[in-house]
This record gives C-alpha cells, structure tokens and sequence, in this order.
C-alpha cells in the first residue's frame, strides 16, 4: 500500500494535527482520536516534542488504522517527475527553513551583543564583578565571530542549495 502523508500547517498539538487529519465518527469517536494520535507518533516520533510542529514538516500518516482521512492527507507521486517535484519541494523548504533559523540567530547574537555593550550593563559589571570584565569582553568578541560565520555559512548554504535546484532543473529537462 502506498504511504500516505501530510504536512504541519498551524498545529501545535499532536491532538490538533490528529484532528485535522481523520476523520471522527461514531460512539467511540474518542477511542479513535486517541488511537490515531499513538499511531501518528509511533510513525513520526519527532512529534513528540514542539519542533516536531514546525509549518512544513512532512509526517507519514498509518494506513492501518481503519478510518478515514481528511483532505489535508495525500499519496505522493513516487513516478520520476513526482520524484523530482518532491525533492524541489523539500529544497525549497530546507531554503526557507535555513533561512529562518539564520535569521533567528542572528537575531539573537545581535540581541546579546546589545545588552553586552549596553552602558548601563558595562558599569555595573565594572562595579559588582570587575573580575568578569574581560570574560565579558571575550564573550562579546566570540559572539561577534559566530556572527560573521554566520552569514559566511548563510551565504554558502544558499549558494549550494540554489545549485541544488538547478541540477533538479537540469534533470526535470531530461525527463522532458
């Protein structure tokens, strides 16, 4: 039987992402939520804990459990051009994903930094720590270069992965 898939959208229970993945009917509609809910996290363990939740993430949906399922839940063409199609897409999400996390780190090393070189934070570690004075100072500058490998990292992740979906391109022209 084919495997069956779907996608995280806006959920951020394992409940939820059930719910809006089959279908519920019956007297016993609770006893199938909760079978459905231990059979999705026996087939996708990450949703176990929230990045497992993040928008995007594919999970594989069991095909054993006798009920039915919502839109929301498809089969994947597994012929060459779905094959390709699914490996742009995934592409095309690790781009985003990347990107996102970049963009959150960064945040946060800026954000740190700020509160390092923050006056009114300088002054009073000169005065209740002076000791920790230069491990201040050595935590700003190892911030600062994570932050500038950041971006080279940044930068070469998004050349490797626009050449990634230039060679799907390639590939998508030869099936043609």
């Amino acid at each position: 039987m084919p495997m069956s898939i779907a996608t995280v959208n806006r959920e951020r229970s394992l409940r939820t992402l059930t719910r809006n993945l089959f279908v519920f009917a019956g007297d016993d509609a609770d006893e199938q939520l909760r079978r459905a809910e231990t059979a999705l996290l026996r087939a996708n363990p990450s949703l176990a804990n929230r990045d497992g939740f993040s928008s995007g993430v594919v999970v594989r949906i069991p095909a054993d459990l006798g009920l039915a399922t919502t839109a929301r839940v498809s089969i994947p063409d597994l012929s060459v051009s779905g094959s390709l199609q699914e490996v742009r897409t995934a592409l095309q999400l690790a781009v985003k994903t990347a990107e996102e996390a970049f963009i959150v780190g960064e945040k946060s090393g800026k954000q740190t930094l700020n509160r390092l070189q923050d006056d009114a934070f300088q002054r009073a570690i000169k005065r209740d720590a002076p000791k920790a004075v230069r491990l201040i100072e050595q935590s700003r500058e190892a911030i600062a270069e994570r932050l500038d490998a950041s971006q080279e990292n940044r930068e070469a992740l998004s050349g490797v992965l626009a050449d990634a979906l230039e060679q799907i391109e390639r590939l998508e022209k030869l099936r043609r």
